[in-house]
């Protein structure tokens, strides 16, 4: 058996669970003030992300698919921030004394601050544990064409519903200018995505432009998908088609950061906003996690 190590960001599963959540992301307990305002954004997109159950959905997915195509593979799901946690993944996968392991983010990008960090410590515990199996990691999947071709179907029925001639900004989680500067490939995976979802949605007129910035660190990459909305009110433009493309499945800074925050600032600058869905448990995204694993075994 061959074991597969999914590994994922997490996010919280109700309520209750926002203030542990976001002081494992800080790494510190927060101020009520603060935990009071993280749970009022979950509120307001119902109390829940999603995120975790389309995780989970995509393992079993994913195991699936691998097996039916005549492999001999079990999916194991690891969080850095919820349950189950890293440790807990790869110790699960150890018991079942497998012949090999392979690594794996939910995340198709690699940036050293998320996909690395996840990759990391996920290999500092298979060195604890005394994993003697070989050991195979990816650390991008970004190009597989089965992606592509989701990201721009989704693309496509977006645009399709959208008002006539309405241009496509594509969006994805910001970083530090220099962790850019520095080598981080993130950017420039996220840009050759865009291009190629593009070209095969037939897609004549877009941008990119990056969301959820964080704090501190100094610049971070420019220009912002505020930006960008800002510059089509000024051009007159009437219509935006949003197409988060830094994610494949809805969480946090899709559905607030995206679906509430953004689309209110492009109603008040008096454009008509409309959204790409995320492909979450799609079989176009399952197909392309497939086809990334099926080169390392």
């Amino acid at each position: 058996m061959i074991a597969i190590v999914l590994l994922g960001f997490g996010s919280p599963e109700k309520l209750a669970d926002v203030g542990p959540f976001v002081e494992r992301v800080a790494g510190r307990a927060l101020p009520p003030g603060r935990l009071d305002a993280s749970v009022a954004k979950y509120a307001l997109i119902g109390g829940v992300s999603p995120f975790c159950a389309s995780a989970r959905a995509q393992a079993m997915l994913l195991e699936k698919m691998l097996n039916d195509a005549g492999n001999n593979v079990k999916v194991y799901l690891g969080m850095r921030f919820w349950n189950p946690g890293v440790d807990e993944a790869v110790a699960a996968a150890l018991a079942n004394n497998p012949e090999r392991i392979i690594l794996m983010c939910l995340t198709p990008y690699f940036s050293q601050a998320s996909a690395g960090e996840y990759l990391k410590t996920a290999e500092e515990s298979l060195v604890t544990l005394g994993n003697t199996a070989p050991v195979a990691r990816i650390d991008s999947w970004n190009e597989e064409a089965q992606l592509i071709a989701g990201f721009a179907d989704s693309l496509i029925e977006a645009s399709a519903v959208a008002p006539a001639g309405a241009p496509v900004l594509f969006t994805a989680h910001s970083l530090p200018q220099s962790m850019i500067d520095s080598g981080d490939p993130y950017a420039e995976q996220v840009r050759t995505t865009v291009e190629q979802t593009a070209e095969a949605a037939g897609t004549p007129e877009w941008r990119l432009g990056w969301q959820s910035e964080g704090h501190g660190q100094g610049v971070w990459l420019k220009p912002t998908a505020e930006d960008v909305l800002g510059e089509l009110a000024g051009q007159g433009r009437e219509a935006v088609v949003v197409m988060p493309i830094g994610f494949t499945a809805d969480h946090m800074e899709t559905l607030y950061d995206v679906d509430i925050v953004m689309k209110k600032q492009a109603n008040d600058l008096g454009i008509v906003f409309a959204r790409a869905e995320c492909l979450n448990e799609s079989e176009a995204v399952i197909a392309a996690m497939a086809a990334a694993v099926e080169r390392k075994l």
